[in-house]
């Protein structure tokens, strides 16, 4: 190859190695050597490729920021988007005989597999949390009402705030209020809320393309969250939300999320939730219900502890479903029911009883809850009045259909992971970290 002096620099031999999205752009220097075919870039992105002897100059296209590396051997490390000229009496022939012996020793086959990672990792896009809050119908009470747009706006404050994801990827969607029906309301509460529009209205066309945008929006890296809040129950088999109007089903659900290829959290804190597990389970999932049977048909209070829980700091899920599930026993058991007066133990407990039944009358126990004595021969005096517990929260993560809860493997609360192994997976995933 003849060597041309280039006014450009000073003088002394330049060759220019580059791909070819720089042809037009350098033309004017007429000592440009270009990359040979064989080693083009069939991504179209500029590679550098060859030897630097000291004193190489570096000119990098517009929108690439980070500066091409030369180890101590003065070998180019390949960077997309680089373009290197290099200027030495001595550099046609390094260039040509670091080809040759490239070409011999097989070592184009690791350039290749070099420069295909280095841009295939700098052109994927950063995994995406993104979640989806269906609020179901209340019904006829101004409690539930207020109750289920409390905690579907605190859940979409502790995803935004504490777990980290963008606003623009939590969709809630909403059921509005209904008159007050004394038979099922006996002490109203007001109930002026948002308006809702009817984009985000949580009826059953609304919730179904919004899951399918979420299996469309979502890649293999992301971490895709669907949390149910409302009203419940199972049919035959099947289990429902409450919607306005026609109802969803975990077979709705199931087939809507048949084809999403990130990692699915579903949180289902509605009565008779069992079945969910069922129907949406599979091996990179986890789901959480609040009733580990369908026939834990009684208005849940797991979803307080969970959101308390999450609220506190951000942690996995494993240690989150632990924690809720046993604040959400000892609730129960701290509550003594006599006549139309309910006695609570605990003053955090008398608190949140006051914020999930507005307007009732509560008589306030001891100031700390008390540890549950199940012993009903000896500590009859202990268990006589307290509230029957009526739910217990399951935790599916290893994709085979069936849930697992605090009391798994003893017959009092023992935190997860079972001996089996459920919730290991859980401890390895949190909410906004895919």
């Amino acid at each position: 190859m003849k060597k041309r002096y280039s006014p450009y620099l000073n003088g002394s031999v330049s060759y220019q190695i580059a791909g070819h999205g720089n042809r037009t752009k350098h033309r004017a220097l007429s000592n440009t050597r270009r990359v040979p075919e064989q080693l083009r870039n069939p991504f179209g992105v500029d590679i550098c490729v060859g030897i630097v002897t000291q004193g190489s100059a570096w000119r990098r296209n517009p929108g690439y920021t980070a500066r091409p590396r030369v180890n101590p051997k003065g070998v180019v490390e390949l960077h997309p988007g680089a373009r290197c000229v290099r200027h030495s009496t001595k550099c046609s022939s390094l260039y040509d005989g670091w080809l040759t012996k490239m070409k011999q020793s097989g070592m184009r086959k690791i350039l290749w597999a070099v420069f295909a990672a280095l841009v295939l990792s700098a052109s994927a896009p950063a995994a995406t949390c993104r979640a989806l809050i269906v609020s179901g119908d209340p019904g006829p009470s101004s409690v539930d009402a207020v109750r289920f747009s409390d905690w579907s706006n605190r859940w979409a404050a502790v995803l935004t705030k504490t777990c980290g994801f963008k606003p623009d990827d939590v969709r809630l969607l909403r059921s509005p209020a209904k008159p007050s029906n004394p038979k099922f309301d006996p002490f109203p509460v007001s109930t002026v809320l948002p308006p809702i529009l009817p984009s985000d209205l949580a009826n059953l066309p609304n919730v179904l393309n919004a899951l399918e945008k979420l299996v469309k929006e979502s890649g293999p890296e992301d971490q895709a969250v669907l949390i149910l809040i409302g009203h419940g129950y199972s049919s035959q088999g099947v289990g429902k939300l409450c919607l306005p109007g026609k109802d969803l089903s975990d077979i709705d659900a199931a087939k809507a999320l048949s084809g999403l290829k990130a990692k699915l959290i579903c949180i289902d804190t509605t009565p008779s939730s069992s079945t969910w597990a069922k129907a949406l389970s599979r091996k990179g999932r986890i789901t959480i219900v609040a009733a580990a049977t369908a026939e834990m048909g009684s208005q849940t209070y797991f979803c307080e502890f969970l959101l308390q829980a999450l609220s506190a700091k951000q942690m996995n899920l494993l240690d989150a479903f632990n924690a809720a599930s046993m604040e959400t026993i000892s609730f129960y058991q701290n509550q003594f029911i006599e006549g139309e007066m309910t006695t609570v133990n605990g003053k955090r407990f008398q608190e949140i009883w006051k914020s999930l039944y507005p307007g009732r009358a509560i008589t306030p126990g001891k100031d700390e809850p008390q540890a549950a004595n199940n012993d009903m021969l000896g500590g009859a005096e202990e268990w006589r009045g307290r509230r029957v517990l009526m739910e217990v929260a399951g935790l599916d993560d290893n994709g085979d259909g069936e849930v697992s809860t605090l009391y798994e493997d003893a017959k009092t609360p023992t935190p997860l992971p079972s001996k089996a192994g459920e919730g290991n997976f859980a401890r390895t995933i949190t909410l906004g970290k895919p």
